[in-house]
C-alpha cells in the first residue's frame, strides 16, 4: 500500500476514533442551509455526482468500469452523508444498502483486493474531504452503530 493512502487510512482512523470526544461540531444542525450546502457539494452537471468528486476519480484511473462503480460508490457515501447531516436514521438506512452494494460492485471491478482497497479508500477521502462533510459521515455512522445487517455479497446493477 502506498504511503499517502497509509498515511490517509490512518487519519481517517483517528479522527473517526476521536471524533466523538470531540462533539462532531462542524457548524450548525442539518436544517441550516448554508451547512447543508457545505455537505451537498456543486453539482453543475446534474449528473448527481459532487463535480470534484467525478474529476478526481477520473484522474484516479482510465478504465471507464472502474469509474463507473468508484462513481456509484461516491453516490452511496454521498447519500450517507446528506443522512448523517439531517440525522435522518430511515435515509442512512437506505444510504446503507447503497453503499453495501455499490463496495461489492467495486470488489467485483478491481483486480485484486489491493486495487480495490485503494480505490475505495480514494473515494471515502473524496467524498468526506470537508469538517462538515466529515461530520456528518461520523454522525450517519452513530445512527447505524449496534444494528446488524445481512446483505447479500453480489452486486446489483
Amino acid at each position: 500500500m502506498k504511503t499517502k493512502t497509509k498515511f490517509a487510512l490512518i487519519a481517517v482512523f483517528l479522527l473517526t476514533l476521536f471524533g466523538g470526544c470531540f462533539g462532531g461540531g462542524g457548524g450548525s444542525g442539518g436544517g441550516n442551509k448554508n451547512n447543508h450546502n457545505a455537505i451537498v457539494g456543486e453539482d453543475k452537471d446534474g449528473d448527481l455526482m459532487r463535480d470534484d468528486i467525478a474529476l478526481s476519480i477520473r484522474g484516479f484511473t482510465n478504465d471507464a468500469k472502474e469509474q463507473e462503480t468508484m462513481i456509484k460508490t461516491a453516490r452511496a457515501f454521498g447519500a450517507a452523508i446528506i443522512a448523517g447531516g439531517q440525522k435522518d436514521e430511515k435515509a442512512a438506512e437506505i444510504a446503507r444498502a447503497q453503499m453495501a452494494n455499490a463496495l461489492n460492485c467495486m470488489r467485483e471491478t478491481f483486480a485484486d483486493r489491493q486495487s480495490y482497497d485503494e480505490a475505495s479508500l480514494f473515494v471515502e477521502l473524496e467524498t468526506t474531504n470537508t469538517d462538515e462533510r466529515l461530520f456528518a459521515y461520523w454522525r450517519y455512522n452513530e445512527l447505524l452503530s449496534g444494528k446488524t445487517y445481512n446483505d447479500s455479497d453480489r452486486c446489483e446493477r
